[in-house]
Order: C-alpha cells, then sequence, then structure tokens
C-alpha cells in the first residue's frame, strides 16, 4: 500500500503543477488511512464492523477524476494515477476483509490437546533421566514457539511481531511552498 502511494504521489508530480491540490489532499490522507488500518485490526474481533469509504478517500478520487488534461502525456498520467489509485482501494478493501482471527478456536484447543497426548505418551515409555527430560522439555517449547508464531502471525497489525505503521505513516515527506 505505502507503495502504491508513492507511486501515486510521483504519477501527480509528473503530472504537473496542477495536481498540487491533489498531492496535498494524499498527503493528508495517509494519517487517517494509517489510522482506520491499525485501529480496525484491534476492533476486528469484538464485532463485525460494515466498511466505509472515508472521506478524504472520496474526494482525492473525486479530485482526481476531474483533473482535466491538456496533452496526451497527461491523459496517460491521469489513467495511470487513477489505476494505481483503484489497485491502492483494492488493496485495502482486502486488509478489511482480512481482518480478524482466521484460525478457529476449536483447532486451535485440538491442537493442543493432540501436542499433549504426545508428550504424555512420551513420558509413559521413557525413563526418567536428566537427558530425556531436557529433550521432552525443549520439544515441548518449540511446538508452544511454532503455535505462538502462528498465532501472532494471523494478527499482522497487532502483538509482539505487529507490521509498524512507520513506514505508511512517513512515505510522503510535505510538499514544499
Amino acid at each position: 500500500m505505502t507503495a502504491s502511494i508513492i507511486l501515486l504521489d510521483d504519477l501527480l508530480a509528473q503530472y504537473g503543477p496542477e495536481a498540487t491540490q491533489l498531492r496535498n489532499l494524499l498527503r493528508q490522507s495517509i494519517q487517517p488511512l494509517a489510522n482506520r488500518i491499525w485501529h480496525e485490526e484491534e476492533v476486528a474481533a469484538a464485532r463485525p464492523v460494515q466498511f466505509k469509504s472515508s472521506a478524504e478517500s472520496l474526494a482525492f478520487e473525486s479530485e482526481l477524476e476531474r483533473l482535466a488534461p491538456a496533452n496526451d502525456a497527461q491523459r496517460s498520467l491521469q489513467a495511470r494515477a487513477i489505476q494505481t489509485f483503484t489497485e491502492g482501494a483494492q488493496t485495502r478493501l482486502q486488509l478489511f476483509a482480512q481482518a480478524g482471527r482466521s484460525i478457529p478456536t476449536p483447532f486451535l484447543i485440538i491442537l493442543v490437546f493432540w501436542l499433549s497426548a504426545i508428550f504424555l505418551s512420551f513420558t509413559l515409555f521413557a525413563r526418567t533421566n536428566l537427558v530425556v527430560m531436557t529433550s521432552l522439555l525443549v520439544c515441548a517449547l518449540s511446538f508452544a514457539c511454532a503455535i505462538f508464531l502462528v498465532l501472532e502471525l494471523d494478527n499482522p497489525f497487532t502483538g509482539l511481531m505487529g507490521i509498524s505503521s512507520a513506514t505508511l505513516r512517513s512515505a510522503l515527506l510535505p510538499l514544499n511552498p
């Protein structure tokens, strides 16, 4: 999404000074966009939410379509900018649609029960000595860490390994007057 925003800004810069207002509008829409994406991930588990386009996005799209190209190069740049904006909007919708947990709780319960049964069966037939207990402990920790990583990767915007919003928030520098 950050790459789409940078590409869109570059296309508007190539378009010319007529697109300066659009570039400013693009910069103003980044913070609300990032806030919505990272906030939706936190709220997603609580209740179902209906997707709504932001006012910034609607204003940007309408201004982008209102550009009046003076030549073929500007027409091409406007078409590419609209395509880039549409691709970014599709990415945004995919993020919204995939928000929330994708791993069902019954699956996790069965997985933990299955792993517990396996380790319990190992202890039934193994002699209790330091080497066996240490290896069982290491195996149990590795399975617990694997489950933790799967759960962390299921929620990419939150948690210990969450994707930072800093890249998106700092994608574009302010325009010089």
